[in-house]
């Protein structure tokens, strides 16, 4: 059961402390999601707490046989949960108690050894104790540390045994007089049971679970030069709905640690969505990356012949292709490979519709030819780019750019090649649009930009949306060992159902 609260926390991951009250990503996991994870509660507990110690159940009563009264002392020991039959699962999302577990009309097999003396006699035999009808319930809070991580504690626990029935395998009349003499055993088996339960569940929360879950990164690396401070600006949020969290979501520096941002993050719309989990993305986390990326210089890079595996763009290098634009470059360079050097002037700035996101850029083209004396700069454009396009997602929740939606203008400010025709402009964002622009695109773009997530979630059928100042992602989802589980524990129904009968 712990596992399931351990799950939602590493769905919503535990991040960094933040600079601003506002989020720039918001992160829900709706009652569906959280009802799919209970569904491996129960099977967690047959698993976890098989072979798990009850105390000793111990004491004297007084039999009477033949007008002859007996004091028989009696000792419970070695008391063992053996397994868990499948019973009602829930889970409810409370703004008190967090994550609410809730499994009923379970079956419980426990074995135990039973001794007794009576003075002048002793005995000792093996038991069965059937709890018939049991039910457990634990919560788990999933809260925000000073430093913007997350920290889980156990917040409720309780475990009732229900309808309790002993069997002996073996031995005297004397173990069933005994019984018969101690009224309150029921009352005694729920009282173990609810102590050894909670005792695993609350330790498990509290410290197992939780130091899992502090033991994630609250930042996220983005190659050697940036980093994504993923801190919680908030606690959690719950409500009967399920639950919600909210993250600082904004890129750092590596080398440039101390730079800060004068913009902040737009308020989120918070509203629900039938799937299991959504994300709310604010263009604030593409502003930061953008200004960490042009410091970093992680939007410049280099076209050569050489670094392309496409024919196209191959030949597309070599001033043949620029003969009819530039003749004056082709006649200087016949048939020369060249290369282009991306250096972006400024930030990009990114702007998010309710239609796409728009990215303008202003970036310089060096363009060298490639002699036998090594590259020999002819000429650059400072070029003024408007770039729209939508996203993909994986099924890792990995964000990259859709290339084949990107639309692309450009305009040239200014060139050392004198002044350019409106017909050499037209060749030219051609030229460098569709050949050249995009692969250097395609190579910032595959980069993508990870969401929190775990390595066994996959994404089901997700969909993006776009609203003013921010992307809504929503998905169904897999999570590959639960599903495992799942497969496992509908094999072992009708292995327990032989055990329990035997």
């Amino acid at each position: 059961m712990g596992l399931i609260y351990t799950i939602a926390a590493v769905f919503v991951l535990n991040l960094h402390v933040s600079y601003s009250m506002l989020p720039g990503l918001q992160m829900a996991v709706s009652m569906h999601a959280l009802g799919y994870l209970a569904q491996i509660g129960e099977e967690y507990l047959n698993q976890n707490l098989t072979s798990t110690k009850l105390d000793d159940i111990s004491g004297t009563v007084d039999i009477d046989v033949l007008f002859i009264t007996y004091s028989v002392d009696y000792i419970f020991y070695d008391i063992k949960i053996e397994s868990f039959s499948n019973g009602i699962t829930s889970i409810i999302s409370s703004k008190e108690k967090g994550l609410v577990f809730m499994i009923s009309g379970i079956n419980v097999i426990i074995r135990a050894n039973v001794y007794i003396d009576g003075g002048i006699f002793d005995a000792e035999t093996k038991a069965q104790l059937s709890l018939r009808g049991a039910s457990v319930v634990a919560g788990a809070l999933l809260g925000s540390a000073s430093d913007g991580s997350f920290i889980l504690s156990c917040t409720t626990c309780q475990a009732n045994s229900g309808s309790v029935d002993v069997d002996f395998s073996g031995g005297s009349s004397w173990f069933f007089e005994v019984m018969d003499a101690i009224a309150d055993f029921p009352e005694i088996v729920n009282e173990k049971f609810q102590s050894a339960v909670c005792d695993f569940l609350t330790k498990m929360i509290n410290k197992d679970a939780n130091n899992k879950v502090k033991s994630f990164p609250t930042q996220v690396e983005v190659g050697d030069e940036a980093i994504i401070d993923y801190a919680q600006t908030k606690p959690p949020y719950y409500d009967s709905k399920g639950m919600a969290t909210f993250h600082k979501g904004e890129f750092l520096s590596v080398h440039h640690p101390s730079i800060k941002y004068n913009f902040s993050a737009n308020p989120f719309p918070f509203f629900r969505t039938k799937r299991m989990m959504s994300f709310w993305l604010s263009e604030y986390i593409g502003n930061t990356a953008a200004i960490t990326y042009q410091v970093e210089h992680m939007l410049n890079y280099l076209l050569t012949p050489e670094n392309l595996n496409n024919k196209i763009l191959i030949n597309a290098l070599n001033t043949h292709a620029l003969r009819l634009i530039m003749p004056n470059f082709y006649k200087e360079y016949p048939n020369t490979n060249y290369s282009v050097f991306f250096d972006s002037l400024l930030a990009p700035q990114i702007r998010i519709t309710e239609k796409m996101c728009y990215i303008r850029l202003w970036t310089r083209s060096n363009i060298s030819a490639i002699t036998s004396k090594g590259p020999v700069p002819a000429f650059s454009l400072n070029m003024n780019l408007n770039l729209s396009t939508i996203f993909n997602i994986s099924k890792t929740l990995k964000l990259t750019l859709d290339l084949k939606a990107l639309k692309a203008d450009l305009s040239v400010f200014d060139s050392q090649i004198g002044d350019i025709s409106s017909t050499e402009v037209t060749l030219l964002k051609i030229f460098f649009i569709d050949l050249v622009l995009k692969e250097g695109i395609k190579l910032i773009g595959e980069r993508g930009f990870q969401l929190p997530s775990v390595d066994d979630l996959e994404v089901v059928n997700p969909k993006i949306s776009f609203n003013d100042g921010f992307i809504f992602i929503e998905f169904d989802a897999n999570i590959l060992f639960i599903s495992k589980k799942l497969e496992e524990s509908k094999r072992g129904i009708t292995n327990f159902l032989g055990a329990y009968f035997k």
